[in-house]
């Protein structure tokens, strides 16, 4: 093992235990069925091996649902259980393809702090909206095919608001590459139709 792998691997181990010991020192209260768990995030981490991020964060307060809808607040991950939310650095403009040219990366760059919820509210926020989500497309490209170059052409269009590799429709396809059986799922159905209007009120 080289130097450098052995020096990330204790930065890690440090990162871990001052993480721990943020939950310990902030544990939060049980999740409450109807307001946002926030987190703020005191440090990023840039792993340069996977080119991931992680972050040192403690738990703030608990907010009510309507810091969701926040102009600086996007959706970032989503799981069965939690759909979790970032909100960035104001004025950061994610339009801009050229500049941050995957949501993924750009909002990770710029999260100042983490809310989470319930996968069942983010579904009864948006069972009763009434936008079916029925004017947004998906572009599917082969990996090197040019895909970052179709999305700005489509964006420089101007008819159309346009994400690039929005991390939750990948969590989601994940889960569904694994257990096909998902596909006929209803509650499968309900969290992407959740995810996309969630992604359809940030680019507003």
């Amino acid at each position: 093992m080289s130097l450098q792998l052995c020096v990330q691997a204790l930065i890690q181990w440090l990162f871990n235990l001052a993480q721990l010991f943020l939950d310990l020192l902030f544990k939060p209260p049980p999740q409450e069925t109807n307001k946002v768990t926030c987190y703020t995030v005191l440090y990023r981490l840039k792993s340069s091996d996977r080119k991931t991020s992680q972050y040192l964060r403690r738990f703030t307060c608990t907010r009510d649902v309507r810091w969701l809808y926040n102009k600086d607040v996007h959706l970032f991950r989503v799981s069965g259980s939690e759909f979790t939310f970032v909100r960035t650095s104001p004025l950061v403009n994610f339009h801009n393809l050229s500049e941050h040219p995957t949501l993924e990366i750009a909002l990770s760059k710029h999260v100042v702090e983490f809310g989470i919820i319930t996968t069942d509210l983010a579904l009864d926020l948006m069972r009763d909206k009434k936008d079916d989500g029925a004017n947004i497309g998906f572009l599917y490209t082969l990996g090197g095919s040019g895909a970052r170059l179709v999305t700005d052409m489509v964006r420089r269009t101007g008819q159309c608001h346009v994400i690039s590799e929005p991390r939750p429709l990948l969590d989601i396809s994940i889960s569904v590459s694994s257990s096909p059986a998902l596909l006929s799922d209803p509650r499968t159905v309900s969290i992407l139709r959740a995810v996309l209007l969630f992604h359809a009120k940030s680019m507003g």
